[in-house]
């Protein structure tokens, strides 16, 4: 029995499989997002701490939100402190489960609204890619553990449902790669986010069949922007100082230049401005990656 699992928020049916590391096997439940971790013979199981990387990292392949949940006695420890009423007694083994599997099932209710509302209600997306077969070894702590701090900002920009959020969580990406505020990274880089590789994200949408690659969407709509920015900024240092200065410290500080969640002018500028930061914080991982590997 698998001690944890990755619910991957998205995931369409039958499409995962292969292995982790050489010795952790996915599989995929049936009609179902959720993704065992299950040990092959003379392995051990995967801790939380490995869990979260891996599930951060499938996260990251698929632009999916992926949330990996404790275990229940790990979930009791905490005491149901994020609850400020309901603190079942431990003695009450049947109402402590019905509160972990309540949170649970909510959770992963709030991370489907998140997905469908940014990608569409009967979009779900494939883990396959062309050299992909159920027997694939994906080598995530050889490539991956490097930037495993930044893998864990990129899954949680993507369980954000506010477009501000969602910035903010990709801004501090490129502050962790560059350890400052990343704004003569961004002028050097803004050219470079229609070019670097990016495996394809190939999704479907249940309701018009239509099969596209998300990372060709997204470039499309990030030079759509860019292309307004340059006219309205004319150069690039002026637009690193508009998404770090305006945009940046407009949604994480309170004193001037509120950026508003109220779909304003600045939530749709937020919205169009989260293509190009998305790229660029993908860029930055991949940037760092290369230097390890």
């Amino acid at each position: 029995m698998p001690k944890y699992f990755a619910e991957v928020v998205g995931l369409r049916d039958s499409s995962i499989g292969g292995t982790i590391d050489g010795s952790i096997r996915m599989i995929q439940g049936f009609s179902s997002y959720t993704v065992a971790f299950c040990p092959l013979a003379k392995h051990s199981h995967p801790n939380f701490n490995q869990a979260l990387f891996y599930g951060n990292c499938i996260s990251y392949l698929l632009d999916s939100p992926v949330i990996v949940l404790p275990q229940k006695s790990e979930f009791y420890k905490n005491n149901f402190d994020h609850l400020p009423i309901t603190r079942p007694s431990p003695n009450l083994k049947p109402a402590l489960n019905y509160v972990y599997d309540s949170f649970n099932r909510e959770l992963c209710v709030a991370l489907e609204s998140i997905w469908s509302m940014r990608c569409g209600p009967l979009v779900s997306v494939e883990f396959a890619s062309e050299e992909y077969n159920y027997e694939s070894d994906f080598q995530f702590t050889k490539f991956y553990k490097c930037v495993s701090k930044e893998l864990q900002l990129y899954s949680s920009s993507l369980r954000q449902l506010d477009p501000l959020s969602e910035y903010l969580a990709y801004y501090r990406i490129l502050e962790s790669s560059n350890q400052n505020n990343a704004k003569e990274w961004i002028e050097n880089s803004l050219n470079k986010i229609f070019n670097y590789p990016i495996e394809p994200v190939n999704v479907i949408d249940g309701l018009t069949r239509r099969k596209a690659d998300l990372y060709k969407l997204y470039r499309r709509r990030a030079k759509v922007r860019l292309s307004f920015l340059k006219k309205q900024f004319n150069t690039e240092k002026l637009i690193a100082e508009y998404l770090y200065n305006e945009n940046r410290c407009g949604i994480a500080h309170g004193k001037s230049n509120i950026k508003k969640s109220d779909f304003s002018v600045d939530y749709f500028s937020i919205v169009k401005d989260n293509y190009i930061i998305k790229l660029l914080a993908r860029l930055a991982i991949e940037e760092k990656r290369k230097k390890f590997i």
